[in-house]
């Protein structure tokens, strides 16, 4: 999980502000950090893990929390994973179905919704092409 947080990342560059994003990470070494799991733990809402965080500072570990709640502050975030829904809702973490948070997403948009899809997106990066 503590790595999938780079492909979130990514994935918020192509998402207008409220916009959702479906995570795809099978986490198969756990949430991977023990200081970002008890950091992030503590507290009940991404926007007390960003507050917290400006108030305390850098510190390795929690900065992934810190990361993670400012795209969760900005997006609706479902999780498709491996991890039990109980771990990923203490990360603050929305456990979903693929097809079913789609199909639910799809349904309550008003228009033609665009839908990308980011492969392997913890190792890809974005650049504007100049013309």
């Amino acid at each position: 999980l503590y790595q999938a947080q780079k492909g979130l990342s990514l994935a918020s560059q192509a998402v207008k502000p409220g916009g959702n994003i479906l995570l795809l990470a099978a986490s198969p070494q756990g949430v991977g950090d023990d200081v970002y799991f008890d950091y992030v733990s503590h507290f009940t809402s991404p926007e007390e893990v960003l507050a917290d965080f400006r108030k305390e500072g850098f510190r390795m570990g929690a900065h992934k929390a810190y990361l993670f709640g400012r795209t969760l502050s900005r997006f609706d975030v479902a999780i498709f994973s491996e991890l039990d829904p109980g771990v990923l809702q203490k990360c603050h973490l929305r456990s979903a179905d693929p097809s079913e948070v789609v199909e639910e997403w799809v349904e309550n948009f008003d228009g033609n919704p665009k839908i990308g899809i980011i492969p392997n997106a913890n190792t890809t990066y974005f650049y504007k092409k100049e013309q």
